[in-house]
Order: C-alpha cells, then structure tokens, then sequence
C-alpha cells in the first residue's frame, strides 16, 4: 500500500461483519468444514490488520507530533516512506496469498520428519531432508 491507506480504519469493522455474516446453519461435516474455513480467515484477516497497524501507526504518532509542534519530524518522513511503508507493501501481498502458510506447514512437517520417532520409514524420509539440505 502506497501513499495513503484510507481503508486501513474500515478493516476491523469489515473484517467483523464478514465473520458474522458467514455463520452458517449446518450441520455434522459441513458445519466442521464452515468452523475451520471461518478460523483461518479470521487468522488471515487478524494478521493483516496487526501488519497494518504496525507499519501505518508510527507514522500517525509521528505526523500528529509534529502537526501539534511537538517534535520537528520532517527528517522521520523519509524513513517512513523508504523503509517502514514499503514494508508493509511487500507484506500485504504475502500475507493475501497462501504461500506463506504452506511455507511454514513444508517447514514444520519437515522437522516433524527430522525429530522423528524412530520408526524405520522416519529414519529415511530424516536421511532424504539431510542429503536435500546439504
């Protein structure tokens, strides 16, 4: 997001109706199915706003500073439009897309298979990741 994110303060009140909205009436595997596809875009919504909040917020605290002649912040701006901002537009694309939570789920199961239990078929898929690795 570049320049000025003029939806960043309607997200939590979207981010609350789509919830509500989505409440199904169901029933056994459907209403498990709904549960769980609620959770994760919940989690995905919930990182978003946090991501937006950190990277949008300073920037206000600095700009409401130096608008009531607290702090003299044109050097802070700088920063903020090279560094802080521009991160929060490489994140936002990541976070909108799955790759990131299949990035992690690859990671975790592979060392779920390092630590492994033991078991022969652990000791080969631990030997397959470690010749991978090197």
């Amino acid at each position: 997001s570049s320049g000025i994110n003029a939806e960043w303060p309607l997200r939590p009140g979207i981010a609350i109706s789509s919830f509500l909205s989505s409440r199904e009436l169901a029933t056994g595997a459907a209403a498990v199915a709904i549960r769980k596809r609620n959770k994760k875009l919940q989690r995905k919504i919930t990182i978003i706003i946090v991501t937006d909040f950190l990277c949008w917020v300073p920037f206000m605290v600095v700009a409401i500073l130096h608008t009531l002649e607290a702090i003299k912040a044109t050097s802070y701006y700088s920063l903020f439009s090279i560094l802080i901002l521009p991160i929060n537009s490489i994140i936002n694309p990541i976070l909108y897309s799955d790759f990131l939570g299949a990035a992690l789920k690859r990671v975790w199961k592979a060392m779920k298979l390092i630590r492994g239990s033991g078991k022969p078929s652990d000791e080969a898929a631990r030997n397959d990741i470690e010749l991978r690795i090197r």
